[in-house]
């Protein structure tokens, strides 16, 4: 991840897997909220829009980078997302200079634990959000889920389910194949080493354990 990276993002503009955030205030429970209402529309996305999203902070709506006020760290987001997002989400962070000022990026990998719902109720003057709220993207922007958008993700991330633990299987049984002649293989070869040790340390044969 670098400047090159992030600056060929910002050409792409604002889509259904990329949103900018001019900036991202997590001392209060509505920055908090509104995170968390943006991290989990990107995560909510169906498989044929796109296979990772992005969250660029320090970056106004129309690709002008702008900068961070102070640097995050992944703990700080984590804790935050933890605190709408059931399931939680998964995402890696990175944070770095493009033209000499702080930008953050988070990417988020194709959830398989989707939809991905608002935890607890939050509200305040300026806005409410209601518990196990779906949110996710049409083009660039942040709607509420509808029943059948909710089922679909449900069915897609079930599926995804399910390819993961049929190769799960197929890598345990592999391993399986692979450790049994590998452990023959090691005793055979190691046999006579063990022999000749054993035979020097008790040249008189192994002692015989006492009789009660």
């Amino acid at each position: 991840m670098n400047a090159r990276f992030i600056k060929g993002l910002i050409a792409q503009g604002e889509g259904p897997t990329l949103e900018f955030k001019r900036e991202l205030d997590l001392s209060i429970r509505e920055g908090q909220a509104e995170f968390c209402k943006d991290l989990m529309s990107l995560a909510n996305i169906m498989k044929s829009v796109g296979k990772t999203s992005y969250l660029l902070i320090g970056v106004d709506d129309d690709g002008t980078v702008v900068g961070m006020k102070s640097p995050l760290t992944a703990r700080q987001l984590k804790d935050a997302a933890d605190l709408y997002c059931q399931p939680p989400v998964v995402f890696r962070y990175w944070q770095g200079l493009v033209d000499g000022k702080l930008v953050g990026l988070i990417i988020i990998p194709q959830s398989y634990r989707k939809p991905h719902k608002f935890k607890r109720e939050f509200a305040s003057d300026k806005k409410r959000i209601a518990e196990r709220t779906v949110f996710t993207r049409h083009l660039s922007h942040v709607v509420t889920a509808s029943p059948e958008e909710i089922v679909a993700l449900d069915q897609e991330a079930a599926i995804e389910r399910g390819r993961r633990a049929r190769l799960l299987s197929l890598a345990t049984l592999l391993a399986i194949a692979l450790l049994i002649p590998l452990t023959i293989l090691t005793g055979v070869a190691y046999a006579r080493p063990i022999q000749e040790l054993a035979t020097l340390i008790f040249p008189q044969g192994l002692p015989l354990l006492p009789s009660r």
